[in-house]
């Protein structure tokens, strides 16, 4: 497994999760898919740091190399659903598995983790299944875009 360590994101961390975001591969992937400005992501990125439900983390490698960031949405029971987006420059190092692995290792109270991914989205759903996930069900979005829903329980 690669060597990462995660730390919470912060209000510093703010310009970069935007530019990760806006990139053309991570909108294509993305629900979401259309360009987020600077003021709209602000209010968005402070709210999410007030969230006691909500967690961004930032993975950085040994080199100290910022590489992508998580975030966790804690439903009740303590349950979680997992987001991912790597930089651009850090994609198709095999840092997704060891992200989520982490991410899934540290969270502490809860069992079950949930993903999501546009069917399109190979790459992301083929590194859930790496870090141990297996694919649950799909369905279809209000768009009737396929979504695959994936798993992963702590023994």
């Amino acid at each position: 497994m690669k060597n990462i360590k995660l730390r919470e994101a912060n209000i510093n961390d703010s310009e970069m999760l935007l530019h990760w975001r806006n990139d053309p591969a991570a909108r294509q992937a993305s629900f979401n898919s259309k360009l987020v400005g600077e003021k709209e992501h602000q209010k968005w990125f402070r709210a999410v740091l007030r969230d006691p439900k909500r967690k961004i983390y930032v993975a950085e490698n040994a080199a100290g190399e910022k590489i992508g960031m998580i975030r966790m949405d804690i439903a009740n029971g303590g349950n979680v659903e997992i987001s991912i987006n790597l930089a651009p420059e850090m994609r198709g190092k095999g840092y997704g598995k060891a992200i989520i692995s982490e991410a899934c290792r540290q969270r502490k109270g809860s069992r079950f983790f949930v993903a999501r991914a546009k069917e399109m989205n190979h790459a992301s759903v083929k590194v859930f299944e790496k870090a141990g996930f297996v694919k649950l069900f799909d369905y279809l979005d209000e768009r009737r875009r396929k979504i695959i829903v994936l798993l992963w329980s702590k023994k």
